[in-house]
């Protein structure tokens, strides 16, 4: 009941559990699902080769081996990539929780589209704010996969985003708020096929003129949407740009694996009451001692 996992470099509070084989499982801490997870031929080298990277965003260069369930999220949309009877252009939703590392899921699906199925796939990597924009990039960056300085990849305006989309980028990064160009209807900014757009808060970023220019500039491309928040029912824009759930993580199952830690919730309500007792009188007292006379209302 204590198998775990983690690189040789790592403390052993950054170890975790190998629990599922898939997505459905209810989940077993236990050797035999690790071994089976973990050291299968075909797992053991799509892990030693897809799922390991070295991050030097925070200062330090750290060893990070993907989790479980970044493990069986990236291959379930590599699998949905390579479904020939997929809705074109919907790659689904990518629903996994605050703090189950989506920005890391990213580069290990990048990083294995580019190394396994080739080509000349472009990532737009979308958010809506700069601080989501900036943090994305660093990572990134920061596990070697871009340097805007070397290979320009952050456009400074929505003329420079347009340009950047033209070309064969391996690596874009933007805010929604630069699709504010005119787009030609028949044109777009380019008419290919290989471009995957990975929005983040996928559910904030669908809507408004902003959206629809970028689904104008982009109009072969393939969409899929991280969020850290289920969808509601009623959202049927985020349904019809992306697709059903192609990877769930929820924040249960993230507690329960320790990746995440609990959320509780108090419901109180502070019982309010008057110190003195005497207000009424005191203020009706003081409203006396006004001389109304010399107040001109005119």
């Amino acid at each position: 009941e204590q198998a775990k996992i983690g690189t040789i470099t790592a403390g052993y509070e950054h170890f975790h559990d190998w629990k599922r084989l898939s997505e459905t499982d209810p989940g077993v801490v236990d050797m035999e699902t690790l071994l089976k997870g973990v050291c299968n031929k075909n797992n053991f080298m799509d892990i030693f080769e897809n799922f390991i990277v070295y991050d030097d965003s925070s200062g330090k260069k750290i060893k990070v081996l993907a989790k479980n369930h970044q493990y069986l999220g990236v291959n379930q949309v590599i699998k949905a990539l390579n479904d020939p009877h997929r809705i074109k252009g919907k790659l689904g939703v990518f629903w996994h929780t605050q703090g189950a590392g989506k920005s890391y899921s990213m580069v290990f699906f990048t990083t294995k589209v580019h190394r396994k199925i080739g080509g000349n796939y472009t990532f737009l990597i979308c958010t809506d704010r700069d601080d989501l924009d900036t943090q994305i990039y660093k990572t990134f960056a920061g596990c070697s996969v871009v340097d805007n300085d070397k290979d320009p990849c952050r456009p400074s305006s929505g003329k420079y985003l347009a340009e950047l989309m033209s070309y064969q980028k391996a690596y874009v990064f933007t805010t929604i708020q630069k699709f504010n160009q005119d787009v030609d209807p028949d044109e777009g900014y380019t008419r290919r096929n290989d471009i995957i757009v990975i929005t983040d808060e996928a559910h904030r970023t669908q809507y408004g003129s902003l959206a629809l220019n970028m689904r104008g500039a982009l109009p072969n491309a393939n969409f899929i949407g991280f969020t850290g928040t289920p969808l509601f029912k009623d959202d049927e824009i985020t349904a019809r740009v992306f697709g059903d759930y192609v990877s769930t993580y929820d924040f249960q199952r993230s507690v329960e694996d320790k990746s995440t830690v609990p959320l509780y919730y108090d419901s109180r309500g502070e019982t309010l009451g008057l110190a003195t007792t005497d207000i009424n009188e005191r203020i009706a007292a003081k409203l006396e001692q006004i001389e109304i006379e010399d107040i001109n209302v005119s």
